[in-house]
């Protein structure tokens, strides 16, 4: 299962542009949304994304096609009651997602102005292999920023803040253990795993990513220096 992670990850090694609504996701840093996948009404429950392909005898050897496992897209809204704050999340789950085949959660985190809609080709193509993906959405970092003001520093500068990127990687515990939940009493959602979990991220979604992962912080609000947000399930 380690093994096939690390293909993942080795796969996300590119780097692409970004812009309103788009996000170039990463591993720490590469690429991630050229050719995104169109989604239904966001609040239209399971939308498939791919056609189911013939399994490969050797899976760890075609990490660079397509997955052969149809994807189905759920978008949620996860609550955070202590912060009084609502999570957004993208779920792509391959199809079956049954609890006879956990794997591993991947939480995508999106650049600053971005949105769950960003890193859709990755996630589509590590659903695709059989890997659920959690898109998450980070509000006041997120695309609210500069929806009907324009996107542009001035509009994002409010998302650039210490505050913003602590809320951030309290939305990755969070969603985290709110999709246990889930997966424990939703049907559809029984191969999701999210006692161990990878990342990926673009921008400061990758310097969420990074924190999350273990990296060396400065103090603040009384914690560290050290790393002191890493996730240990990460």
């Amino acid at each position: 299962m380690r093994r096939a992670l690390a293909l993942l990850v080795a796969l996300a090694s590119g780097c692409a542009g970004a812009g309103p609504g788009t996000d170039a996701g990463a591993v720490a840093s590469g690429s991630a949304n050229a050719g995104a996948v169109a989604n239904a009404d966001p609040d239209a429950g399971a939308v498939a994304d791919a056609g189911r392909r013939a399994p490969p005898s050797d899976p760890s050897a075609s990490y660079a096609e397509p997955g052969p496992f149809a994807v189905d897209t759920i978008d949620l809204s996860l609550e955070d009651p202590a912060r009084g704050r609502m999570i957004p999340v993208r779920l792509r789950v391959p199809r079956p997602c049954e609890a006879s085949a956990r794997r591993p959660l991947v939480l995508f985190s999106h650049g600053l102005g971005g949105s769950r809609a960003g890193g859709a080709a990755w996630g589509v193509h590590w659903a695709g292999h059989g890997f659920p993906v959690a898109h998450l959405q980070h509000p006041g970092s997120d695309e609210s920023l500069w929806r009907g003001r324009g996107f542009g520093l001035e509009s994002l500068r409010a998302g650039m803040t210490a505050a913003q990127y602590g809320a951030r990687l309290d939305d990755v515990r969070v969603a985290a253990d709110r999709l246990a939940g889930l997966a424990a009493t939703r049907p559809g959602l029984g191969c999701v795993d999210a006692s161990r979990l990878g990342m990926a991220g673009h921008s400061f979604g990758a310097a969420t990513t990074l924190a999350v992962a273990g990296q060396w912080l400065p103090a603040t609000g009384g914690r560290g220096p050290g790393p002191w947000a890493r996730e240990p399930r990460v």
